[in-house]
């Protein structure tokens, strides 16, 4: 799919498309989606990836690792998996703050006994 599409059937495999994909109501998408953008309101089992926002609608049920920009559930919709957020600029940390390590190790400043 080079510009939107919609599956309302079952897919398995891959679905990649440059702009928006949709999985409608009676829709199962069981594999991976990449595209622009990725909306849902059937059932995707798999990995998504968008390079800019995926949505769960209302009775959407996704069992997935997602990866995007931005993240939109509705009421109603189910997710299971991990996600991702990709694109973002982080802020740097606050001064005062210790860089670097884990929080709670002891390169961390949290971790360790006082004395």
């Amino acid at each position: 799919m080079r510009r939107a599409g919609r599956i309302e059937g079952s897919v398995e495999g891959e679905v990649i498309g440059g702009g928006l994909v949709q999985v409608g109501a009676g829709g199962h998408v069981r594999g991976r989606i990449d595209a622009g953008e990725v909306v849902v309101a059937g059932v995707v089992e798999g990995r998504v990836r968008s390079r800019g926002r995926v949505e769960l609608l209302e009775g959407a049920r996704v069992i997935a690792d997602l990866e995007a920009r931005r993240l939109v559930l509705a009421e109603g919709s189910f997710f299971d998996g991990d996600c991702a957020t990709v694109g973002r600029t982080v802020a740097s940390p606050k001064e005062g703050r210790p860089r670097g390590g884990r929080r709670g190790s002891p390169t961390g400043g949290n971790g360790g006994s006082s004395s």
